[in-house]
């Protein structure tokens, strides 16, 4: 076996093998990507050698033979790779990058299938295992690895989140396509505040140079002002503008057109508490539909939670179990009811219940002594995370959507119903989590919607082009908002929504 110590990859042409191909009647040559420790472990026992590539996670050296834990992030299983004692480099150590060429054989051992018995060792770049902050011991403290979000992705826990995040943004892109959604990029700069909260980030820039001719001479040496004829200062965009809140506003724009849309993608709120439900940046993934009601809204966002639910319990169950408990981790960490969770989730229908019904629900509860709240429930407010999570998780024992809630606590938007109290809008309730989506029918009658907004002070200026929506051919319509980095906690049952988006932004913290 030829044993090197650090050097660089192979040539191209190992790494990539290449395979003559016709294009347009012209050749061409490919360089294929190499396979994956997982798509080695899949293929089996293999006559050919193959070459497996990845980072050290486990060193088991014995006086004979060293058994290396192979993993290249493509899988939470790792691939035992057997190597002679006496030819292990000696800069080899947990997380030391490998590049290693060998027969893939049928492991005598029982808790692999294959593994690769090594005649060629390349160490790609070693990895000091004195000063590396990721020791293998270290990988289950979620405190301590949001302060290493460059190097967390590492971890078993961490690589196992950021898979299932791609397992669920891929089966919604599936799922939508299927329903002749189009998908839909919305703007993150926006002139208007869709929840009207006032919570955005004001779009700003350095002010112009006090030199420049014009607005063109302005933008181009990096301003965000532009210098009017005049000498006076003026936005870049001519008006203020703001960081995205939602998508739906845009969306409803495009599903008057296209008729079913969705968008998904970063969103932003000037959110300044400290708590794990919130970020500053975070995910939403928004369908809206033109000639659709409340029900047929409802029942969309229950197909959706469900079917992604299923999804991940068919295609990706290895990646839940270092999070269901059945390994040893700390016990803020582990959920153990999570498999159970999910499979009812996936199985069985969600509740339904309207507001007024939630709302003595929760009164009884506090009257009986069944529930004692920190924030004492009063009807007509809105719903704290300890009054939703009683709803699912004691009153129902599942997912729940509330229903017809009052219109003084839900944005301008959203249809009234008939008694002029409460509005055709829903929230979803899921255990651990609370509000994992929130929707309604939108309102499309034109007079209906200036009087409400107008109720509310707003600018109607400002969303004229919301306005015109409805003078020009509009219909009935309704979308949601799914929490994309809430529902991935529910999928993985992490108590913190820091731990399940790749760099957490919030207020104090943007450090890359």
């Amino acid at each position: 076996m030829n044993v090197t110590g650090r050097r660089l990859l192979s040539p191209a042409r190992r790494i990539f093998p290449h395979q003559s191909l016709q294009f347009h009647g012209c050749p061409a040559v490919v360089r294929q990507l190499h396979a994956t420790l997982r798509e080695l472990r899949e293929q089996g026992p293999s006559d050919r050698s193959v070459v497996a590539r990845g980072w050290v996670r486990r060193v088991v050296q014995q006086r004979k033979w060293t058994f290396l834990h192979l993993n290249d992030g493509s899988s939470l299983s790792n691939l035992q790779v057997v190597v002679p004692s006496s030819q292990v480099p000696p800069e080899l150590s947990f997380g030391s990058c490998v590049e290693i060429e060998g027969a893939l054989v049928q492991s005598p051992g029982t808790m692999q299938p294959v593994e690769l018995r090594a005649e060629r060792f390349v160490t790609v770049t070693p990895c000091d295992p004195e000063s590396n902050p990721m020791a293998y011991k270290n990988s289950t403290d979620m405190v301590r690895m949001r302060e290493l979000g460059h190097l967390r992705p590492r971890s078993d826990v961490f690589g196992s989140v950021l898979r299932l995040r791609n397992a669920a943004a891929s089966y919604a892109h599936k799922f939508f396509q299927e329903r002749q959604f189009v998908q839909v990029h919305t703007p993150i700069i926006t002139g208007s505040d869709c929840e009207g909260g006032g919570e955005v980030f004001h779009v700003t820039a350095p002010p112009a140079l006090s030199s420049a001719p014009d607005a063109r001479d302005a933008s181009s040496s990096g301003s965000a002002r532009a210098v009017s004829s005049t000498g006076a200062s003026e936005p870049f965009f001519g008006r203020p503008a703001y960081l995205t809140v939602s998508g739906q506003l845009h969306a409803e724009m495009l599903a008057c057109a296209l008729g079913r849309v969705y968008t998904f993608g970063p969103t932003f709120r000037a959110e300044g508490s400290s708590n794990t439900r919130h970020l500053s940046e975070f995910t939403m993934l928004e369908p809206e539909m033109a000639f659709c009601d409340l029900d047929q809204d409802i029942e969309l966002a229950e197909q959706l939670v469900r079917g992604t639910v299923q999804h991940v319990l068919d295609r990706h169950a290895d990646d839940l179990v270092p999070l269901s408990g059945e390994r040893q981790l700390p016990g803020d960490l582990a959920s153990p009811g999570l498999l159970e969770r999910l499979k009812r989730t996936a199985e069985e229908p969600f509740a339904r219940m309207s507001y007024a019904e939630a709302a003595n629900v929760l009164l009884k509860a506090q009257a009986t002594g069944a529930s004692s709240f920190d924030v004492p429930f009063v009807e007509g407010m809105d719903l704290q995370r300890e009054h939703e999570r009683y709803l699912c998780e004691t009153y129902c024992e599942r997912p729940v959507f509330v229903t017809d809630w009052p219109a003084e606590i839900k944005p301008f938007y959203m249809l009234p119903n008939a008694d002029g109290r409460t509005v055709a809008c829903m929230d979803l309730l899921v255990p651990e989590v609370g509000e994992l989506v929130g929707g309604s029918a939108r309102e499309h009658d034109y007079d209906r919607l200036v009087a409400q907004m107008t109720k509310r002070g707003m600018n109607l200026a400002e969303y004229q082009f919301y306005l015109d929506l409805r003078k020009y051919g509009t219909a009935p319509h309704a979308g949601f908002g799914l929490g994309f980095d809430r529902f991935i906690m529910f999928l993985t049952g992490l108590k913190s929504i820091r731990d399940v988006v790749p760099t957490p932004r919030y207020k104090g913290s943007c450090p890359y």
